[in-house]
């Protein structure tokens, strides 16, 4: 008999990885009740499994010194920040992840912004329930931002800026993009341009910021970067929060040296009182939601269950999903 241990509920009941892992044979599954458990919590109940599933559940040594079975963790998602990889490696455990899936919620969040901020539908609502109809009407007719004829830089051009890129050409915008790691002609099969950070940030109207988090981009946009872009431009992050700088941002914002931003990542989660971006108007907000929708959850749990079914019967993983191989214990 192999044990599963699911932490937390996001993965367990959201990704419906506990229904789909109930119907493996020889499989005992162990579910958590927290929708996001803390390493401590984790590693209170780790004991004994053979596999740890994850979404949002911290994983840190002391989790591993407390898995005497385990040789596998599988994160439902990309993102690896939230598990001490250094200890996986000491520990001969090795980490899978999903991906390859769940791109569309992501890239959709980034066209959703882009009209939700050019064509202000929700400062036109309130202006309408509080009788400004007529005003509004005479302010904006004309003035309402289409994306057609616009540019949209994406910053990352992996599977989700890629998706991103084709919901932007499907509104009749260009697409420049900035990846060091990727092939021009591939980028112009796309109908995307490659081109420099640098270009990408003078001429974007939209900026959509998909690369990973790690040592060289950690505070990638910073006040240089701001400074760089139009005063009218739109900055989206849906990656990760340490991506940008925070206080640079704030300050780009308040000064008008860029236009809105939409922020569903921030460098600390949740966010502290004293966080700037929670007083600016033209800020919007939202709790790291965005590639986390009905579809892209089914696809996660269905992928993750596939790579512990993997693990279960010997057989090698996607390349694409390995972050440690599996065999790695010394």
């Amino acid at each position: 008999m192999s044990t599963v241990y699911i932490p937390d509920t996001e993965a367990g009941e959201r990704m419906g990885l506990a229904d789909r892992l109930s119907a493996f044979p020889g499989v005992s599954v162990r579910l958590g009740e927290r929708f996001s458990a803390p390493a401590d919590e984790v590693a209170a109940g780790v004991g004994g499994a053979d596999v740890l599933c994850v979404a949002l559940a911290q994983v840190d040594a002391g989790v591993f010194d407390a898995a005497d079975r385990l040789r596998l963790v599988v994160k439902c998602g990309i993102g690896t920040e939230s598990i001490d990889l250094e200890a996986a490696r000491a520990a001969g455990v090795g980490v899978v992840r999903t991906s390859g899936v769940n791109v569309h919620g992501a890239a959709e969040y980034v066209i959703a912004s882009a009209l939700m901020v050019g064509r202000r539908l929700p400062w036109l609502d309130v202006d309408v329930r509080a009788g400004r109809w007529p005003e509004a009407r005479i302010e904006w007719a004309g003035r309402i931002s289409s994306l057609a004829g616009k540019t949209m830089g994406v910053v990352g051009l992996g599977a989700i800026g890629r998706e991103t890129a084709k919901l932007a050409l499907g509104h009749g915008m260009s697409v420049l993009a900035s990846d060091p790691f990727v092939d021009p002609d591939s980028a112009t099969a796309l109908g995307v341009e490659l081109t420099s950070l640098e270009r990408l940030l003078t001429e974007a109207d939209v900026i959509a910021v998909h690369v990973v988090l790690d040592e060289s981009t950690h505070h990638l946009f910073g006040a240089e970067q701001f400074a760089a872009m139009k005063p009218t431009a739109l900055f989206v992050n849906a990656a990760r929060g340490a991506v940008v700088d925070t206080t640079a941002l704030a300050d780009a914002l308040r000064s008008g040296v860029i236009a809105h931003a939409v922020v569903d990542v921030l460098e600390e989660e949740p966010p502290g009182s004293d966080n700037p971006l929670l007083e600016l108007e033209n800020c919007t907000l939202t709790p790291h939601l965005g590639g986390c929708t009905d579809h892209g959850y089914d696809e996660i749990g269905a992928l993750a269950a596939e790579l512990i079914r993997l693990h279960l019967v010997g057989a090698e993983q996607p390349a694409n999903c390995v972050v440690i191989a599996p065999d790695s214990r010394a």
